[in-house]
Formats: structure tokens, sequence, C-alpha cells
């Protein structure tokens, strides 16, 4: 991983896409991660309400969606039951 955007963009995909970590260094930043990705990005987004920039801010929100449900937008909404389902 080159630099800290880049790892925290990657962690961002991985936790949304509830993939596997094995590397214990990666699972650690990857929990601080869960915890603040989605106040930040709801942040983000009350920021750009206030500045009058809808397109991000749809965007923003949208992001935030995704980290809180852990489901990209064009998965199916099921898809956050896939625990649920398969036992």
């Amino acid at each position: 991983l080159g630099d800290r955007a880049g790892k925290v963009n990657l962690l961002m995909q991985v936790y949304i896409s509830r993939a596997r970590m094995e590397a214990f260094s990666l699972v650690a930043d990857s929990s601080y991660i869960s915890q603040n990705a989605s106040r930040i990005c709801r942040a983000l987004f009350e920021l750009c309400l206030r500045r009058g920039w809808p397109s991000l801010a749809e965007e923003l929100l949208t992001l935030s969606k995704a980290v809180d449900l852990r489901i990209w937008p064009h998965q199916h909404a099921l898809r956050q039951f896939e625990q649920t389902l398969s036992a």
C-alpha cells in the first residue's frame, strides 16, 4: 500500500464488501475505519449541504449508507442479511 489515502480507500472497500483479512495490522486498522468512516461521511455530507453542493452531498450520503449497511449501492438490499439467510 503506497500511501495513507490508498490504504484508507482499500480498507473501506474491504469493510463494505465484508471481505476477510489475514494480517493483524490490517485488522486493527480496519476496526478503526469501521468505527469512524460513517461519522466522517455524515459530517462531510452535512458540510456539503450547508455549502450548497447537492451532487457531492448525494454521493456522500450514498457512501455513508454503504458504510452503515455494509452493502454497495449496486447490490441487492437483501445482501445485508447474507449471514441470516445462509444459516
